[in-house]
């Protein structure tokens, strides 16, 4: 069932653990952000970064939203979550820590880009230790392709949902009780 489905790019949502809201980054601004709304329905939402933000994920008592800023070479950012009934309240997001992670859509999308332990303690993100260890032995071409790789990624990424993006206007389905398709 598509759960929304606007002329902007809607990407990588993810469901809250107990299943009332869903988190997605979209481009409506021209500038990925990250937001959250009542799940499967429901129009008010709110916006929880404040300078651009993708790939959010729960922790896994719903009170942490985590998600990436690109802009920021993948700043991975915070976001205290207050559910109170049928609303939502979002604290200012805060950087918790660098990781130079910066990535392009292949035409099957992007998968998660990283891994948060329940607790929100622990992270797995692909990432590099530094731009120069990339081209390490590979001389400044290599790092100047890194460099211009970045770029792209923020120049792609600030497009309007007017752009050319391949998944524009895409919309997000979700899929529930998959598993009984698995008994079948």
């Amino acid at each position: 069932m598509p759960v929304l489905q606007t002329p902007a790019d809607e990407r990588n949502p993810q469901v809250s653990p107990d299943g009332k809201w869903i988190a997605y980054s979209s481009n409506e601004t021209g500038r990925s952000e990250v937001y959250i709304r009542p799940f499967p329905e429901g129009a008010a939402k709110i916006q929880v970064s404040v300078n651009g933000g993708v790939f959010p994920r729960w922790r896994r008592d719903g009170r942490e939203l985590y998600f990436m800023n690109l802009v920021a070479m993948g700043s991975m950012m915070a976001s205290d979550i207050t559910v109170s009934g049928a609303s939502v309240q979002r604290s200012v997001p805060r950087v918790l820590f660098q990781t130079l992670f910066f990535g392009r859509t292949h035409t099957l999308g992007q998968a998660h880009a990283y891994a948060v332990a329940a607790d929100g303690q622990r992270f797995l993100v692909p990432q590099v230790e530094s731009v120069p260890a990339l081209g390490r032995g590979r001389g400044r071409a290599a790092i100047n392709a890194v460099l211009i790789a970045a770029m792209v990624a923020v120049r792609d990424d600030r497009r309007t949902f007017g752009g050319s993006t391949a998944s524009s206007g895409a919309p997000i389905t979700v899929v529930l009780d998959w598993t009984a398709a698995l008994n079948r």
